[in-house]
């Protein structure tokens, strides 16, 4: 067993009639280890893409280039802290999904882990909830790098289909790894003054009744097929002149 560091070590040989020799060698002990890691997304991905994706072991966080064929790839030899187990390793996609825990096993002298990301998170706050719906109704187009933003299965463009991953995980929240995280709430509506007070005032589009608030209703009435500023939307009520 050698410690983190370099030791030098030093071999010596003496024959019967006193003749000695000696060598020496460097050990070098890195203070990492070495994780290899297996990520499949639910659901379909088209093609081939990369995907940026966070993992979480013990204190350390770092963020890695996944390549994807359809929806799974690996990433080999992640430095991660010294540790005897890691009975959990998070791992996210930062642009899309949320965080899944799984213990590590030693394979081949490495650390190995595999995991299943849910989509559905689009501002990588770990929950799939009104603000992701928000942010997909603001990034709705043709034209989309396959890894953007509320972009979730690959394509060139957001539309139905991606909405289809934030209706099937609405409300689900990323595993933990530690005790003692702040548990985090999924929001349900959001008022578009909260959206302007937080300098996303363009989210109001998600607004699609104009009721003042983001929530479940204009969800509802964007899966009968009513679109912001479509035929179907409703018109912006008249002002009311204030005394």
């Amino acid at each position: 067993m050698f410690p983190v560091g370099t030791t030098t070590v030093v071999w010596s040989s003496l024959d019967e009639v006193g003749n000695l020799v000696s060598a020496t060698a460097e050990v070098t002990v890195e203070p990492f280890q070495l994780l290899d890691v297996d990520i499949a997304y639910v659901g379909v991905i088209q093609g081939t893409s990369t995907r940026q994706v966070r993992v979480t072991a013990g204190l350390q966080s770092s963020v890695h280039a996944l390549a994807l064929t359809g929806a799974s790839g690996s990433i080999s030899g992640i430095q991660v802290p010294v540790a005897s187990s890691y009975d959990c390793i998070g791992t996210k996609d930062v642009a899309h999904s949320i965080t899944d825990g799984a213990a590590a096993s030693v394979v081949n002298r490495r650390y190995s882990a595999s995991f299943t990301l849910l989509q559905g998170d689009s501002n990588d706050d770990d929950v799939v909830d009104i603000l992701d719906y928000a942010l997909f109704i603001g990034d709705r187009g043709a034209g989309k790098a396959v890894d953007a933003r509320s972009n979730f299965n690959g394509d060139t463009v957001v539309n139905n289909n991606d909405f289809t991953y934030i209706a099937l995980h609405f409300l689900e929240v990323g595993d933990t790894c530690g005790a003692f995280d702040a548990p985090r709430t999924p929001l349900t509506r959001v008022s578009v003054k909260d959206l302007r007070r937080a300098g996303l005032g363009h989210l109001a589009v998600a607004d699609i009744n104009l009721d003042g608030w983001v929530d479940l209703r204009d969800m509802q009435l964007y899966t009968q097929g009513v679109v912001p500023g479509g035929p179907e939307a409703p018109s912006a009520p008249p002002s009311t002149p204030r005394w």
